[in-house]
C-alpha cells in the first residue's frame, strides 16, 4: 500500500507541476498580447491625432496662402497635435506642414508638402508618415 501512496503522490506532483507550467505560460502569453494590443491602440490614436493636425494645417494654408507658424497646438479629444507650417520649403512655392503627436511613449509624425500658386490655390504634392527620432 505504501507503494501505491507514493506513486499517487508522485503522479499528483507531476500533474500539478505540468498544470502550473501551462497556467504560467498562458498567463505570460496573455500579458504579452495585452501589451501588443495596448501599444497598437496608442499608435493608432497618435497617428489619428497627427493626421488631424496635418488636416488643420492644410485648412490654415487654404484659408491664407501666406500662413506659416513655427508651431501651434491643436487640442483634440484624448491629446493634442503640434503643427509647424513653413513656406517656401523645401523649395520656393512649396509649403511644408509637419504635425506631431504623442500618446504615452508612442510618437507619430505626418509631413505634408503642398504647392500654393499666386492665386492661393493649394495642391497637395505629398502626404507621408515619417519616422520620429
Amino acid at each position: 500500500m505504501d507503494n501505491k501512496g507514493s506513486a499517487l503522490l508522485i503522479t499528483t506532483i507531476v500533474v500539478t507541476s505540468i498544470l502550473l507550467v501551462i497556467g504560467l505560460t498562458l498567463g505570460a502569453v496573455s500579458f504579452g498580447e495585452l501589451n501588443i494590443s495596448n501599444n497598437d491602440r496608442k499608435a493608432r490614436q497618435a497617428l489619428s491625432m497627427a493626421e488631424a493636425g496635418a488636416r488643420d494645417g492644410l485648412v490654415m494654408v487654404t484659408r491664407n496662402k501666406n500662413f506659416q507658424s513655427p508651431g501651434y497646438v491643436l487640442q483634440l479629444s484624448g491629446g493634442s497635435a503640434t503643427i509647424t507650417v513653413e513656406r517656401n520649403q523645401p523649395i520656393s512655392g512649396k509649403t511644408t506642414i509637419i504635425s506631431s503627436s504623442q500618446v504615452d511613449d508612442v510618437k507619430k509624425r505626418i509631413k505634408v508638402i503642398v504647392s500654393v500658386d499666386n492665386d492661393g490655390k493649394v495642391v497637395q504634392d505629398s502626404w507621408q508618415e515619417e519616422e520620429v527620432p
